[in-house]
């Protein structure tokens, strides 16, 4: 992410999910490279991912995985809440 690498980015995103899919850093990761790369509808799907996963631990979202989800759902206002 760091350098742009948005793909790159992603692929080694996925591959964390692949290993601990509870990962929320991971999630966030997907969020943003998505987002970087326009891809909104793609980035909110992570979140609900993100959600979904969470809750079959019995947690909810942090506050900076809520925080990006605004940011993302602001990037884009037509998509659905």
């Amino acid at each position: 992410e760091q350098h742009g690498r948005w793909e790159s980015a992603l692929s080694g995103w996925t591959a964390v999910l692949d290993w601990e899919p509870e990962a929320e850093h991971a999630y966030r990761g997907l969020m943003r490279c998505y987002l970087a790369l326009g891809r909104v509808s793609e980035a909110l799907r992570a979140f609900r991912r993100c959600q979904s996963a969470l809750a079959g631990l019995g947690l909810a979202p942090s506050s900076e995985t809520v925080q990006l989800h605004e940011q993302i759902l602001t990037a884009s206002p037509e998509q659905p809440r």
